[in-house]
């Protein structure tokens, strides 16, 4: 049996894996307004840089 899935904030060291799953939707659909790739560096900062009230959510 599987665990369950457990939601979780995102933190830095989930900015990689966050980014696959993002830049195959910015390359392959119009799903997001972004037309370039969101760089690794660029999403460390964005997580560390989220006010409280807009968390960022993983499973």
């Amino acid at each position: 049996m599987e665990a369950p899935l457990r939601p979780r904030l995102a933190t830095v060291a989930d900015a990689a894996a966050i980014n696959a799953i993002y830049n195959h939707y910015v390359r392959t659909s119009t799903a997001t307004f972004q037309v370039e790739d969101e760089t690794t560096a660029g999403r460390e900062e964005d997580l560390r840089r989220r006010p409280p009230s807009q968390p960022v959510i993983v499973l």
